[in-house]
């Protein structure tokens, strides 16, 4: 892992082989980042919650001057996503291959589709919904299993990177 003098970590961080952080980086406790994800913290803050999964080769940059990267606490970021000047609130979930633009807002238990894009500014406020598409819109209601896949999701990769994943001093 290769990190600068600006990145601050809760405790029990875990972090795979390859991970860039570069720039003004946070990380809560017990979150875990995935091999070869960058988070490029160098024109606008990254921060990162507690318990969340930043899952392999993601990519979380701001756009100077105007929009950080702000996600909460228990949210789950999927393999190959672009995670560009937004917001992911608290149990939020976007689902692999998916691209969030800058000024997007993705709300609490919103489950953001597999390959999905939100547009720049694009806002899903609405709890318990699933954003689906190219442009990305709301499609329906989250069916019990799925909030259950939300909630579950952080916890479960907690126990994959305490097996896998050393811990990182800060």
């Amino acid at each position: 892992m290769i990190k600068t003098a600006k990145t601050t970590l809760g405790k029990e961080v875990r972090f795979g082989q390859h991970v860039v952080l570069t720039g003004q980086v946070s990380i809560g406790d017990e979150t875990s980042i995935w091999h070869n994800v960058i988070l490029r913290g160098d024109v606008e803050p990254i921060t990162i919650g507690s318990r969340c999964n930043i899952q392999d080769n993601t990519v979380l940059h701001g756009q100077l001057n105007r929009f950080a990267v702000r996600i909460g606490n228990d949210v789950s970021v999927g393999h190959s996503c672009i995670i560009h000047g937004c917001e992911l609130a608290d149990e939020s979930f976007v689902g692999m291959g998916t691209i969030v633009m800058n000024g997007a807002y993705i709300g609490s238990r919103v489950l953001v589709a597999a390959g999905s894009l939100v547009p720049q500014g694009a806002r899903f406020e609405q709890p318990n919904t699933l954003v689906m598409g190219r442009p990305g819109k709301v499609v329906r209601e989250l069916r019990e299993n799925e909030i259950k896949m939300i909630l579950d999701t952080p916890a479960r990769y907690m126990d994959y990177a305490k097996l896998w994943l050393p811990v990182q001093e800060s």
